[in-house]
């Protein structure tokens, strides 16, 4: 603080100080200009206690690992659902004997119910304990790469060998 304070250069002064101190200087300066304080009406905001003095808020900045993958996740998810789907009705119409696909169901059907455990309020606003987002981003990396590797590559993989 002294050498930024000591640089006139800087021209600015640093001290210490208290929320009470903060927020009145705000207030006479935003009264000096003739401002009013905004006004928070969005009815979406959630503080959660865990106990007497863990108090969290933050949805859009709390857990954002698993929000990309819940993303990423999400368009795993449709990507496989369409090909698959696309898969099927090619399928039928061009084969009297239908394969099965009872397995890429059950793996796509899998990822589908980790993604909606993990778009639960408690998990993707940040509200669990750590281990529990850790345990739903494991789930949720596992269920995705599942998908990936084992549906999307092979349907992939089956339509390009019916090209040959």
């Amino acid at each position: 603080m002294n050498k930024i304070n000591g640089n006139p250069d800087y021209k600015i002064k640093l001290f210490y100080s208290t929320p009470s101190k903060y927020f009145k200087s705000i207030f006479d300066e935003m009264k000096h200009m003739n401002y009013g304080f905004p006004k928070y009406e969005n009815e979406d905001f959630f503080p959660y206690a865990d106990d007497d003095y863990s108090y969290w808020t933050g949805y859009f900045t709390s857990r954002s690992n698993l929000k990309v993958k819940v993303r990423e996740a999400g368009k795993a998810l449709e990507a496989t659902s369409l090909l698959l789907a696309d898969k099927m009705l090619h399928e039928h119409k061009t084969n009297s004997q239908v394969s099965n696909f009872t397995d890429y169901l059950a793996k796509i059907f899998s990822l589908r119910e980790t993604l909606g455990n993990c778009q639960h309020h408690d998990s993707v606003a940040g509200t669990a304990k750590d281990y529990v987002s850790i345990n739903y981003e494991n789930m949720l990396s596992k269920n995705k790469d599942n998908v990936s590797d084992n549906v999307i590559a092979k349907l992939i993989q089956s339509s390009n060998e019916k090209e040959l």
